[in-house]
């Protein structure tokens, strides 16, 4: 995987206005048994309350670069310690139009069981989703339409009662695409 990602050109957003952030995409578990990390955010954050997505955030001034905020905001959302995490490459960027991200996921991969520990005022909870899932069950965006009484333009998962959509699909399915297809 880390050589699939190190060999790609990466596709960076230079919109003017958007706010730099970074994600990790954060996997567990090998062979048939590979999952993908994921949180339900709380009601309290700022941002995209009660969705689905990676542990990340916006690069502040104590980063010095989009890979320090994602390990920083890994440790802070979900209690994933910097030293646990094998950093396997970038994916391309990605943006959200309502809260006004510039998104830069990076794939990583944990020890596998990992003991999480959520902060309660971020992350109301952290679930995996095995990546065989992930391939077999995109929806359609035809099929999503009846998906939680939303409109979904892009690629999207239910998955025990989860619906992953928006970037975070987005960059689902970019890693799926790259690495698993």
């Amino acid at each position: 995987m880390r050589a699939i990602l190190a060999a790609r050109k990466r596709f960076v957003v230079r919109l003017e206005g958007l706010r730099p952030a970074a994600v990790f995409v954060l996997l567990c578990g090998a062979g048939s048994q590979q999952a993908m990390v994921f949180n339900v955010r709380t009601s309290r954050v700022e941002y995209h309350k009660g969705e689905i997505s990676f542990p990340g955030g916006a690069q502040d001034a104590r980063d010095e670069t989009l890979l320090d905020a994602a390990l920083r905001e890994a440790h802070e959302e979900i209690g994933v310690r910097p030293e646990d995490v094998v950093v396997l490459g970038q994916l391309d960027d990605t943006f959200t139009r309502g809260s006004g991200f510039r998104i830069t996921p990076f794939v990583g991969r944990i020890p596998s069981p990992y003991s999480f520990s959520p902060n309660p005022h971020e992350v109301e909870e952290v679930f995996a989703v095995p990546l065989r899932y992930l391939l077999e069950h995109e929806i359609s965006p035809e099929e999503s339409l009846a998906v939680a009484g939303r409109v979904l333009a892009g690629p999207s998962w239910l998955y025990d009662g989860h619906l992953i959509w928006g970037a975070t699909a987005r960059i689902v399915k970019q890693l799926l695409d790259t690495v698993c297809r």
